[in-house]
C-alpha cells in the first residue's frame, strides 16, 4: 500500500468519525479537562482490563495541580500525539491499526438514536447493529 493510499484511507476514516461527532453535535460542546481525561483514560482502562479503576480519583490527584497557560493549537496538537501513541500501540499488538479505525468507524456507525436538544445529549437506541471483524485486522 502506497503513502498516498494509506492517507487517504485515513483521511475519508477521519471525516467519517467527524460527521459522526457533528451528527451527535459534540463537536459544539465545550472541551471540558475533566472529561477528555475520563473518556481517555477509562478506555486504557478497558483495553488492559483494569474495570474498576477510580478514574475520579485520579482526577482529584490532578486537582492540585496548578496548569500553565496552554495554546488551543497546543492543546490540539498534544491529544494528536496520543494518537501516534496509540497507532503504535495496536501494531504493537499485531493489529493493522487502518483495519482496527475502520472496524471501529462501521461499529460506530451503526448505532442509531437521535440527539435531544432539551437534554442536550445523543440519545442511543441499543448498541449498533455492526458488529466488527478485529480478527480480520491482525497481521500475518
Amino acid at each position: 500500500m502506497t503513502t498516498e493510499t494509506l492517507c487517504g484511507i485515513i483521511h475519508r476514516m477521519i471525516e467519517r468519525i467527524k460527521q459522526w461527532q457533528m451528527d451527535r453535535q459534540l463537536d459544539k460542546k465545550p472541551i471540558n479537562l475533566w472529561t477528555v481525561f475520563q473518556q481517555v483514560n477509562g478506555e486504557v482502562c478497558e483495553a488492559f482490563g483494569l474495570d474498576g479503576v477510580d478514574t475520579e480519583a485520579m482526577y482529584n490527584t490532578l486537582l492540585g495541580a496548578t496548569p500553565r497557560e496552554v495554546s488551543a493549537g497546543d492543546t490540539a496538537s498534544e491529544l494528536a500525539d496520543i494518537i501516534v501513541f496509540v497507532v503504535g500501540y495496536i501494531m504493537q499488538l499485531g493489529y493493522d491499526p487502518t483495519c482496527i479505525l475502520t472496524e471501529v468507524v462501521k461499529k460506530i456507525e451503526s448505532r442509531e438514536g437521535s440527539y435531544d436538544p432539551i437534554l442536550n445529549k445523543w440519545i442511543k437506541k441499543g448498541q449498533g447493529s455492526y458488529k466488527p471483524n478485529y480478527e480480520r485486522c491482525k497481521n500475518v
